[in-house]
This record gives structure tokens, C-alpha cells and sequence, in this order.
């Protein structure tokens, strides 16, 4: 059974939200949510992503 991880966060979670192959726990998604909207969300979370991938903390199965 592959474990799932959040992206942003890197917590593992066994319910969340797919997006082109990425997993967002439902905390998460809800910080995205509630982001102002003079922030692109976008940035947000890809900015998120390079900090994961850049500390080499993802976890690929």
C-alpha cells in the first residue's frame, strides 16, 4: 500500500485532495482557501512546492 504525503505540508494523509498527481490535505486546502485574493494562489502553492523540493523532504513512491 503506497502511502500518500501532502505536498505542502508533507504530512502523511490518508484523505485529501489530488491535483495534477499531488496530494493537499484538507488543512492545507483549507490555508488555500482562505487566501487573501490579492495573493495569486498559484504562486502560493508552487512556491510551496520548490521549498518541498529544495529541503528534500517529498516523499516519492
Amino acid at each position: 500500500m503506497n502511502r500518500s504525503y501532502c505536498v505542502i505540508c508533507n504530512k502523511e494523509c490518508k484523505e485529501g485532495t489530488k491535483i495534477n498527481n499531488d496530494i493537499i490535505c484538507d488543512k492545507c486546502l483549507e490555508k488555500l482557501a482562505h487566501v487573501s485574493l490579492d495573493t495569486c494562489i498559484y504562486e502560493y502553492y508552487k512556491n510551496k512546492i520548490k521549498k518541498v523540493y529544495k529541503q528534500g523532504e517529498r516523499n516519492i513512491d
